[in-house]
């Protein structure tokens, strides 16, 4: 479904709140070639035994924050990605 959203629709930037898995780099990869031009931030909780797919996560994606996060924080990075 979100691969179709983001083909289908003139979004600019899509926020992600998902689990890093094989399954999320894999929809990353599609919206990627999809919309190159799409900005993407991703939200999750940090495991540092995950620490694999947190790095590979980054390597897909323009912002990753962690849970708890700062909403004004949020808010000032999302205005950046819209102004590049």
């Amino acid at each position: 479904m979100l691969e179709t959203f983001a083909a289908n629709s003139a979004a600019d930037l899509v926020v992600i709140d998902a689990v890093p898995s094989a399954q999320i780099l894999e929809r990353l990869d599609s919206l990627r070639e999809t919309r190159q031009c799409l900005r993407i931030l991703m939200l999750y909780v940090y495991n540092a035994k995950d620490t694999e797919f947190d790095q590979r996560v980054r390597n897909h994606v323009d912002t990753v924050f962690y849970k708890p996060f700062d909403v004004n924080t949020v808010s000032q990075r999302i205005e950046e990605l819209l102004t590049v």
